[in-house]
């Protein structure tokens, strides 16, 4: 099959792009109207803002500088981008706390207020240095390894794949939404996702709840691979509406509607951009999904103002909002001041040690030793720290501070050059496995994605080398082999596996 007719092949499975504007014209009409809703509810509960004496501006010139620089990765690069951003993201989000860290802002978690420390400049800077070394070495990749795989084919892969996908999402949303009328939901209990988990649904349901996130991500992977599939196509959507509803019921706000929402369209954002041979067509064929973003947005806008003012009671919803933002780089901000003046409260070669150690078992979610459970106790008060644990509750974004407390400012630019690099391989095969519509083995590697996720957002570096890693390797290491003996023999393997 020639490069053209593959194309048009491909052409067949995507809607016309009048169709898909008027999708987008939609998801953006409702976007601003939930975010409409969300200032007005904003400006009815507060009437004053934070008013800070003292402005880190070299904090918020380099959270400026680090938001052009995605913004021109975006721009240049949008193949790599969607596959990065959950973690450029978090990136962002960790400089945006820690840039109003530095302007003062109460940091709750550690019972005082912030001051300049210089964090927010270099956290940016090793931002900057994972980022760029991931896009570098993924471009090589793939030009080495992908470059001659020309057009997206999904010629030999039976739709019942898709249908059983789809049945097996829909049947989960059945059975979440079944179970509230039980145990009801956050909205009749009046408490945040944290104590829901904790003190009302049941450990197995929310066990349960986990594949959500799995099925949502196979499901976006059927709309894709079989989209002129009428059956397919609805499912889908309707599988990943009634997947937001759940979480929203759940408690979510943010996190999970936004991870949601990215691993279901990523197969057919990355798709559309791969298909395209200039990165200026790339970007007219991504613009389609920027509404999604603005109604996500908006949604979790609303959600948090409608959370902060009923459920915690704030009479200064901004205020608390503000905050909230702050706490996403408290974590780092805490460790660079501790490594800064040397009030290490452990040796930096023993965490070393307990990071590093093939067999750390951590208890529960997290342990008090390792990775973010160690942070903690580093930066917060121990009854602060206690209350967390108790409730199974991490603080946000331990990453690259563990690091940074282990290897110091110097060593921590070698560590990320080599994560880059991890991460470069990872998003390699990813990609080709959500491209070539390798059910199984993108499955697989999506769980190893959440295991990234833990590892360079969370900072637990010990989970990547653990049990489930191996094992997961292995799997893809016994399909590849697999594979390449079907090769031999003159046989192929079910393109779905």
């Amino acid at each position: 099959m020639t490069r053209r007719s593959a194309v048009a092949q491909r052409s067949k499975c995507f809607p016309p792009d009048q169709i898909m504007s008027h999708y987008a014209l939609f998801i953006l009409l409702c976007s601003i109207s939930l975010g409409a809703i969300g200032l007005i509810l904003l400006f009815c509960k507060n009437y004053n803002f934070i008013n800070n004496n003292t402005v880190a501006w070299s904090a918020f010139a380099s959270l400026l500088f680090f938001t052009l620089y995605l913004v021109r990765l975006f721009f240049r690069h949008p193949r790599f981008f969607v596959l990065i951003f959950l973690f450029a993201l978090d990136f962002w989000g960790a400089s945006l706390g820690s840039a109003l860290i530095e302007s003062g802002a109460y940091i709750s978690e550690q019972l005082r207020y912030g001051y300049q420390t210089g964090s927010t400049v270099r956290l940016v800077f090793y931002s900057v240095i994972l980022i760029g070394t991931a896009q570098f070495f993924y471009n090589l990749l793939v030009r080495r390894h992908m470059s001659k795989e020309g057009a997206i084919r999904f010629q030999r892969i039976p739709r019942t794949v898709g249908i059983i996908v789809n049945i097996l999402l829909l049947g989960l949303v059945v059975f979440l939404l079944a179970s509230f009328l039980i145990y009801g939901t956050v909205f009749e209990q009046r408490v945040d996702r944290f104590v829901y988990r904790a003190q009302i649904a049941p450990d197995w349901l929310i066990y349960i709840s986990g594949y959500l996130y799995q099925l949502v991500f196979l499901s976006g992977l059927s709309l894709n691979t079989f989209r002129q599939s009428r059956f397919i196509r609805v499912s889908s959507l309707v599988g990943f509406l009634g997947s937001l509803i759940v979480v929203i019921l759940q408690g979510e706000k943010f996190t999970g509607l936004l991870l949601l929402t990215h691993i279901f369209w990523l197969p057919s954002i990355l798709t559309s951009s791969w298909d395209s041979v200039r990165t200026g067509e790339a970007w007219r064929k991504l613009r389609r999904y920027i509404p999604l973003t603005f109604l996500v947005a908006s949604a979790s806008f609303v959600l948090i103002i409608y959370h902060y003012s009923n459920f915690y009671g704030s009479k200064n919803t901004f205020e608390m909002l503000s905050q909230r933002l702050a706490l996403h780089g408290h974590v780092w901000w805490g460790t660079d001041e501790n490594v800064l003046s040397g009030r290490n409260s452990v040796d930096a070669m023993t965490q070393l040690e307990r990071e590093f150690n093939p067999f750390a078992s951590p208890e529960g979610r997290f342990s008090p030793e390792l990775g973010i459970g160690f942070l903690m106790t580093l930066v917060a008060p121990w009854p602060v720290v206690q209350a967390y644990y108790d409730m199974n509750v991490r603080f946000a974004m331990g990453y690259p501070a563990i690091a940074l407390y282990i290897f110091g400012y110097a060593g921590l630019i070698l560590f990320q050059l080599i994560a880059g690099a991890i991460l470069a391989l990872f998003l390699l095969h990813f990609s080709r496995a959500i491209l070539m519509g390798n059910f199984i083995r993108a499955f697989i590697l999506l769980r190893l994605y959440f295991v990234l996720v833990e590892v360079f957002i969370m900072g637990e570096l010990y989970r990547l080398y653990s049990y489930k890693v191996w094992i997961y390797l292995a799997a893809l290491a016994v399909i590849g082999l697999v594979a390449s003996q079907s090769r031999i023999k003159g046989k192929r393997m079910p393109q779905w596996i």
